[in-house]
């Protein structure tokens, strides 16, 4: 896809996107006789040039730059920074590396790998004659031991979530599961990835617990 920008706003854009590329080489030389200014200006007129004269595609170059500022949950589709482990996780990418979190092919398997995981803690809950709540999710999800304020991360996700600490949820494949446990994983989400409820792609959730729980008829 080919866009019309003007002048004005093709060189604001295209500088904005080179400056930190521009002071990386700068440095990496330790030394330049061009004025940091002037590389810029020579920059975006080059790149000018080419976008006005070749068809340049501007919208790849944009998008390239600000796919390098999205968070590092959502760049992976694996918005709850699910770690590497014993998992042998359905969806995960084979073009993607991360050594810390996996790598999914999209966010619908991120959040279905989630909803596996809540299912499991479920399970541990009932083993061990302990309430399932979010209090008991998030001691297991973002334990202290490693190094994690579960404290904050739990006020955070009641504030978010509306839902009470010690709140006794049903499990995560029964007809309740869904609606009475999305509102936590959007919380989660903006928690992981510093971003706002209203920027969390919910369809995904839905469509991760389609996948989890396939034979479940759950109220939306």
């Amino acid at each position: 896809m080919h866009i019309a920008l003007s002048r004005g706003n093709f060189i604001f854009l295209t500088r904005e996107f080179l400056r930190p590329h521009l002071k990386v080489l700068i440095s990496a030389w330790g030394r330049s006789f061009i004025p940091l200014a002037e590389l810029h200006k020579y920059a975006v007129e080059g790149i000018y040039f080419a976008y006005t004269h070749f068809n340049f595609n501007f919208s790849y170059f944009v998008h390239t730059s600000m796919e390098k500022k999205e968070p590092r949950g959502l760049r992976n589709n694996n918005p709850l920074n699910i770690r590497h482990g014993m998992s042998q996780w359905q969806g995960t990418s084979p073009h993607k590396t991360d050594r810390e979190f996996v790598c999914y092919m999209s966010k619908a398997y991120g959040y279905r790998a989630a909803w596996k995981i809540l299912q499991t803690y479920h399970r541990r809950c009932e083993e061990q004659q302990e309430p399932f709540c979010l209090r008991s999710i998030l001691m297991r999800w973002a334990p202290p031991t490693d190094g994690n304020d579960t404290e904050a991360y739990i006020r955070r996700v009641m504030l978010l979530s509306g839902v009470g600490g010690q709140q006794i949820l049903p499990a995560p494949n029964s007809k309740d599961g869904y609606q009475r446990l999305c509102p936590i994983l959007v919380a989660m989400t903006c928690v992981e990835n510093g971003i706002k409820p209203e920027a969390v792609q919910v369809h995904y959730i839905q469509k991760g617990y389609q996948m989890a729980f396939p034979h479940v008829r759950f109220k939306n």
